[in-house]
C-alpha cells in the first residue's frame, strides 16, 4: 500500500445560501480563473503558480467550463488558494460573483465568494500528490456547478443528433483501437483501423500530448458540434476529445 494515501484530507463545503448552492449562472454564462501566488515551501517542491494554472486550465478544459475574457464587465471566476507550509497543505476553492447585499434602504454591490470547497493534508514532498487533491476538489465543484445548472446547461448544448448513415459514417464505434499515427499540435489523428479523424480546436490541448500506441474507444457525442459527431476517448490518460471522421485511409 502506497503510504501517501494513509494522510487524510479533512474535507469541507461552504455554501452562503440556504435556498441555493451559490453557483447557479444563466445558459451560456462562462468564467475564469485566478491562482494565488505559491509560498516558497511549495516552490521548495516544484509547486509553482504557472504550473498550477497550466493544471488547472487543462482541468477544466477537459469537463467544458466555458472560459471568458476577464476584462469583460463583472465576469464570474474560480479562486484557487494552494498553501504549503512544511509537510502540511491546504486547498481552497471559491466561487466568486457579483453580488449585491442591502443595507436599510440602499443597496451595495461587490465581489464575493457564494461557494467553496476546502481542506487540509499533509504530504511526502510529493507534489503529484498535492496536485492529485486539487483535482479532488475540483471534480467536487464541477459536480456541483453542473448539477446546479443542469437546466441551463441542457439549453445551450447543441441537441444530440444521430449519427446518419452515410458515406461518411464511422461503422467501429466502440473499444479495442489505439492511435497509430498523430500529427504534432494533434489535430489529426490516425486509428490502427487507418481510420482518420480530425479533433476539435477546443481539444487539441489534450491530443498533442496523446502517444502513439494510446488506447482509443471511439463513441458517438451526445454533445456534437456540426459534423464533429464522435468522441475519442483515451483511456490510458481520461481524456476525450470531439472529433470529426473523415474516412479510411485505404
Amino acid at each position: 500500500m502506497n503510504i501517501k494515501y494513509l494522510l487524510l484530507i479533512i474535507l469541507n463545503v461552504s455554501v452562503i445560501s440556504s435556498q441555493s448552492t451559490g453557483l447557479e449562472v444563466l445558459p451560456g454564462t462562462g468564467m475564469y480563473f485566478l491562482v494565488e501566488t505559491m509560498p516558497n515551501d511549495a516552490i521548495k517542491i516544484g509547486l509553482t503558480q504557472e504550473l498550477i494554472e497550466i493544471k488547472v486550465e487543462k482541468f477544466l478544459r477537459k469537463n467544458r467550463i466555458k472560459f471568458i475574457n476577464p476584462n469583460y464587465a463583472t465576469p464570474n471566476y474560480l479562486y484557487i488558494n494552494l498553501n504549503v507550509v512544511g509537510n502540511s497543505f491546504s486547498i481552497k476553492i471559491e466561487f466568486n460573483r457579483w453580488v449585491d447585499y442591502k443595507v436599510g434602504e440602499e443597496i451595495f454591490s461587490k465581489y464575493a465568494p457564494t461557494y467553496s470547497v476546502n481542506g487540509t493534508g499533509t504530504h511526502t514532498g510529493d507534489k503529484t500528490y498535492i496536485i492529485n487533491g486539487l483535482y479532488e476538489y475540483l471534480d467536487i465543484f464541477i459536480f456541483e456547478y453542473n448539477r446546479s445548472n443542469s437546466d441551463s446547461i441542457q439549453k445551450v448544448f447543441v441537441p444530440r443528433t444521430p449519427v446518419i448513415n452515410d458515406d461518411i459514417s464511422y461503422t467501429g464505434i466502440g473499444g479495442g483501437h489505439w492511435i497509430s499515427k498523430k500529427s504534432v499540435n494533434g489535430n489529426m489523428i490516425t486509428l490502427e483501423d487507418k481510420s482518420l479523424w480530425e479533433v476539435h480546436s477546443i481539444d487539441r490541448i489534450y491530443t498533442m500530448l496523446w502517444l502513439p500506441i494510446s488506447n482509443i474507444t471511439v463513441l458517438e457525442s451526445n454533445s456534437p458540434f456540426g459534423k464533429f459527431r464522435y468522441e475519442l476517448y483515451n483511456t490510458d490518460d481520461g481524456e476525450k476529445a470531439l472529433a470529426k471522421y473523415l474516412g479510411s485511409q485505404d
